[in-house]
């Protein structure tokens, strides 16, 4: 049994296949596809990836990446895998068909990519799940003005605040693996209706509090006051860490409906 198993190992050092023994993360595969129950404990660089899938059609196969799974099954995946060398990269494994229809996917070996290497070769990067997070619908705020009741007067400082506060989660499914998107409110854009318009970092508070207050110089008008809030994402595989993204999100709320008056004096009997 000894001297079949050197003969195996011999023949993958001919056709240039590194054997991954105790520490996967260790070893390299390179050369041409040849044994099947060798080659599935392959790694390969980033470069052979981009050789193979610029080769596919001449070779007469296909490629693909799918996220190696750490925790959940098949269909939905909970945690994805994390190499440790290089650091900031993340195992996916790599699959081939031949060039026919339907493919016939096999297990060949994995490969630990960056976001940038594995977007390039199809794999699941921060920038899908920041597409993610911008077409997803998340709370629009609801403007509350005091005076309620859609008056106001004029020269007066009207009290304006929202109460959409909280974090908002997500879970969405992308290329087989469970993301969690949390949008956090950051600031809000307040539109007073007559061109005036205000960044805050706070919601605002109702009365006694006057944290945004706007003074209307006409009279007699009516104005549609609104309020934006600007999230801040972040997401998670399953239950790993989160990670930051970059862009924010504003979503716009419904203006309202509000009337400047002018006080009248008026006896009292």
């Amino acid at each position: 049994m000894r001297w079949a198993l050197a003969i195996l190992l011999a023949i993958a050092c001919w056709l240039g296949l590194h054997v991954i023994a105790a520490d996967p993360s260790a070893a390299d595969c390179s050369g041409a596809l040849g044994i099947a129950s060798v080659h599935q404990t392959c790694q390969y660089a980033p470069d052979e990836l981009r050789g193979m899938y610029g080769s596919a059609s001449s070779e007469g196969y296909r490629y693909r990446l799918e996220p190696h799974c750490e925790l959940g099954g098949a269909a939905t995946c909970h945690r994805a895998a994390v190499c440790q060398e290089p650091p900031g990269t993340f195992r996916f494994d790599v699959y081939r068909s031949p060039d026919v229809r339907p493919p016939s996917w096999s297990l060949i070996g994995y490969a630990c990519l960056t976001d940038a290497e594995a977007g390039e070769l199809g794999g699941l990067t921060p920038a899908m799940v920041a597409a993610a997070f911008q077409r997803l619908t998340w709370p629009e705020p609801e403007l509350r003005v005091q005076p309620p009741d859609g008056e106001t007067l004029v020269n007066f400082d009207t009290n304006f605040f929202t109460t959409l506060t909280e974090p908002s989660t997500q879970d969405v499914t992308l290329l087989g693996i469970t993301v969690t998107i949390e949008a956090t409110p950051q600031s809000y854009v307040w539109h007073f209706g007559d061109g005036a318009e205000e960044t805050t970092s706070g919601p605002g508070s109702p009365y006694p509090t006057l944290d945004i207050t706007h003074a209307y110089a006409d009279a007699d008008v009516e104005v549609s006051p609104s309020v934006d809030v600007v999230y801040a994402g972040r997401y998670r595989l399953g239950t790993g860490a989160w990670t930051h993204i970059p862009a924010t999100l504003t979503v716009p709320g419904p203006a309202i409906t509000l009337s400047v008056l002018e006080a009248s004096p008026q006896l009292v009997g």
